[in-house]
Formats: structure tokens, sequence, C-alpha cells
């Protein structure tokens, strides 16, 4: 109800924390994620919530590729196409061979990308963003609290 309200065709989610991955359908929405296979500790999990006219645009389901990392690609136009990337990298507090291992392997999945797509990389990407904004005007937003930004949120991009 609340994409229908807000006219939102595509959400990408995190946190998901459900067991491997699969799908829920409802009569307006689909619900696609990738978990953590069973046994392990679910603390991540990302997925997509797309209105059921879009899910036709697939030019196939969306394809679980981690607990952090769930793709798609939708045909926008005959030759046209849109591969979109939901992500949730580990926090700064995870060991550096996690979040390593996360980077290379969103890098594997970019490198697999036709060139010729649009590509929408979003989810959270756990950063942290002080006051000093000087050296990134364009990306940084200049209102934070502390060491983080008051809302929570890591991209602020201007159209200069």
């Amino acid at each position: 109800m609340e994409l229908a309200k807000y006219n939102i065709n595509i959400a990408v989610i995190c946190e998901t924390r459900f067991l491997e991955s699969g799908s829920l359908n409802d009569l307006e929405c689909s619900f696609f994620w990738s978990g953590k296979p069973e046994g392990e500790r679910r603390e991540a999990g990302v997925g997509f919530v797309i209105k059921k006219d879009i899910v036709t645009m697939l030019t196939e389901m969306p394809r679980p590729v981690s607990d952090r990392i769930i793709t798609m690609r939708l045909s926008l136009s005959k030759d046209n196409f849109a591969t979109i990337i939901s992500v949730y990298a580990p926090t700064m507090t995870n060991p550096d061979e996690n979040k390593e291992a996360f980077y290379n392997q969103l890098a594997s999945v970019l490198s697999d990308i036709p060139r010729t797509d649009k590509l929408l990389l979003i989810g959270d990407f756990n950063v942290r963003i002080g006051r000093d904004n000087d050296k990134w005007p364009l990306v940084m937003g200049k209102y934070g609290i502390g060491k983080c930004n008051s809302n929570g949120e890591f991209l602020v991009v201007s159209s200069k």
C-alpha cells in the first residue's frame, strides 16, 4: 500500500534477514530477496519490491548473488535495458576480510553488466560522514551531527 501511495514502481530494501532466496507475490507487488543459507546468522539480506506491471519487463527473475547483493535487469524498450543492483555493505565494525569480500563480489557483478545497460546501484553502503564537506561539495551534504549525517543519508547530489 505504501508503494502505491507514493507511486513507487520499484523499491530496493536492505536488512530483510530472510532465509536463502525467494519471492512472494500479492495482488499489486512482487517481493524478491536474497539472504543467508539456513543455519547461518542472518544479519543482512537485500531485495526488491516491484509492481506487478514492472515484473513483466524483467528479462529474467532477479538474481540473488549473496545476502548483500541482488540484481535484476529490465527491458526499457527494444534495445535498451537497465540493470538495478540492491546492496547492503558490511558495517565498519565487520572484519576487513568481510568488507574486502563484499567489494570484490560487487566488482565481479559490475564487470558482468553489459556496457550499454543503464545502471542503478542502490542500497546502504554503511558509511560515516562528518561535517567537513569542503572536499566533496557535490556529493556530501553539509548538515551533520558528530561523524554522521543527522538523517542517516549518505549521498546528496547537486545538479551543478
